[in-house]
């Protein structure tokens, strides 16, 4: 059981791990961090990873901070303020903001994932 727990700790459970990396390219490093609404993950681009239709859109290897928001169980008025959040990132463009590099859902639409 301890080995599950560091698993989890450092890279999230497996499952989702997996949905992440089969939706998008971006493969987990190690977690950073808990909030009420989220999970942060340290993530790297992997261009082997990705579909042929997101080819090209990152350097391989380049990392980033994906924010995982899981929908789940969240009320249909939760699921609203997470994709305003990121409607309001897209727009956004400041120096002292960090810039919303890429967003999407995983499979079955379990996780809501903004990677800035």
């Amino acid at each position: 059981m301890q080995r599950a727990g560091r698993w989890s700790l450092w890279m999230g459970e497996p499952a989702l791990c997996d949905r992440i990396v089969a939706s998008s390219g971006w493969q987990v490093s190690k977690q950073l961090g808990r909030g009420q609404y989220g999970t942060a993950y340290l993530v790297c681009w992997n261009e082997e990873k990705c579909g042929e239709e997101r080819k090209g859109q990152h350097p391989n290897g380049d990392q980033a901070v994906a924010k995982v928001v899981g929908l789940e169980y969240l009320p249909e008025k939760e699921h609203n303020l997470a994709f305003q959040e990121v409607e309001l990132m897209r727009a956004l463009r400041h120096p002292h903001i960090v810039a919303l590099r890429d967003h999407f859902l995983t499979e079955a639409s379990l996780e809501l994932i903004i990677v800035d």
